[in-house]
C-alpha cells in the first residue's frame, strides 16, 4: 500500500461513524484539501485512491 493510500484511509477513518466505520463525512474534496492535495482538482486524487480500494 502506498503512503498516500494509507493517509487517505486514516483521514476517512477519522470521519467515519465510530461504531460502524461507515458513513464517511465530509466529502472526498474536503479530505483532499485537509490532506494538502493541491492542483486544479485535488478531489480527483482522493477519488482515484478510493476507486482503487473498491
Amino acid at each position: 500500500m502506498k503512503p498516500a493510500e494509507k493517509l487517505v484511509g486514516v483521514a476517512m477513518g477519522l470521519y467515519a461513524d465510530y461504531e460502524t466505520g461507515e458513513n464517511v463525512c465530509p466529502s472526498n474534496g474536503t479530505i483532499a484539501r485537509e490532506l494538502g492535495y493541491g492542483g486544479k482538482a485535488p478531489e480527483q486524487t482522493v477519488n482515484k485512491i478510493v476507486g482503487q480500494a473498491a
